[in-house]
């Protein structure tokens, strides 16, 4: 695993409208379902932003998905997306409005050509090997929904991981690939050259725990047991699997 991420460091979210009974003969019935109505919809006209955004993206999570195919296996697919699977047919499968093509970046300034596929919580990017997009290396920047083997999602603290692996080594915070743990000896042991999972600290936990943030910081590797990542409420923030 050492080996493999330095060469690849090298070059490279409703409002209800509760009716209940209309007695359609009781012209005071109607009047009240009425009243209710609009009551509802007054309430969903006033609704803060913040609000609105929410259920839209609560909807958005939920649609039905252009796939059926969830499963990801590192080093094999990514749902139905293969070492083989080409722009054409990535468009084929979720549909041409739902891709916007654009250069991503893999870290330490790099940039690599893309294409974001923006489907809510299941969204993810693909980066090619050329401007051809014939040829996918790998899929990151994966939305909320998509799950590894053993569960393994955006979100997961740092307990929940080595609940999940068992103890690991991770490298260093401060930098471009701070955080990222290595698999090997861990139950991924065998996608340990395919499969990245980077942990980042809650907000503002860095300044705040300062000293136990420079304790576990920089290129080097640090035992999960350290108690130095305790204060910073570590997270999965970042999930990268290789295809090619």
């Amino acid at each position: 695993m050492k080996r493999s991420l330095y060469t690849i460091f090298a070059t490279l979210l409703i409002v209800g409208c509760a009716t209940g009974e209309v007695d359609t003969a009781n012209s005071s019935g109607d009047t009240q379902s009425q009243a209710s109505s609009a009551a509802n919809e007054s309430q969903s006209e006033s609704l803060p932003e913040s609000d609105v955004q929410q259920i839209e993206t609560s909807e958005s999570s939920t649609a039905s998905l252009p796939f059926d195919d969830l499963e990801i296996i590192p080093g094999e697919k990514f749902s139905f997306i293969t070492a083989n699977t080409s722009r054409q047919a990535l468009a084929e499968q979720v549909g041409e409005d739902q891709l916007v093509d654009e250069d991503v970046h893999i870290g330490e300034g790099f940039m690599e050509p893309g294409t974001a596929v923006n489907l809510g919580d299941y969204s993810f990017k693909i980066v090619w090997s050329d401007d051809s997009r014939t040829t996918p290396l790998e899929i990151r920047e994966v939305g909320s929904a998509w799950q590894l083997p053993g569960d393994i999602q955006l979100g997961m603290s740092f307990s929940e991981l080595k609940e999940t692996l068992g103890e690991f080594e991770i490298f260093g915070l401060g930098w471009d690939y701070g955080g990222t743990v290595m698999l090997d000896n861990t139950v991924l042991d065998a996608h340990s050259s395919d499969l990245i999972l980077r942990m980042h600290p809650a907000a503002g936990t860095a300044q705040t725990y300062s000293d136990d943030f420079f304790a576990v910081s920089g290129d080097e590797l640090f035992e999960s047991t350290n108690p130095h990542f305790t204060p910073l409420e570590m997270t999965l923030e970042d999930i990268v699997v290789y295809l090619n």
